[in-house]
């Protein structure tokens, strides 16, 4: 039954995290699983960003990457509520990501 939950979760967190993808990246190029574009977390004017929705994960060539909880937390969602449920991120509610600093 544990299971099952940790399942729905997982399956929603990456429901989310298209949809943060979606709303947050300046997409280029897409295909149902693969999307590249330009990185929301420094000024990108190269297409350095890229993500795989089916595996959760995405990558920076220029400040690097992760899955896609580590994602939604870049941009400063409150990645706690995931043990509690889930949520959708809103086109109303779209965070400006924290730039990082490249050196």
């Amino acid at each position: 039954m544990d299971d099952i939950k940790t399942l729905d979760r997982e399956k929603l967190l990456i429901e989310d995290f298209r949809n943060a993808l979606d709303l947050n990246v300046e997409i280029k190029s897409k295909t149902s699983t693969e999307w590249r574009g330009l990185c929301p977390f420094h000024d990108d004017t190269k297409l350095s960003f890229s993500a795989n929705i089916e595996k959760g994960v995405w990558k920076c060539f220029v400040c690097g990457g992760g899955n896609h909880y580590q994602f939604l937390k870049e941009l400063g969602h409150d990645v706690t509520k995931y043990h509690n449920g889930h949520f959708i991120p809103k086109k109303d509610t779209i965070i400006q990501p924290k730039r990082k600093e490249i050196l």
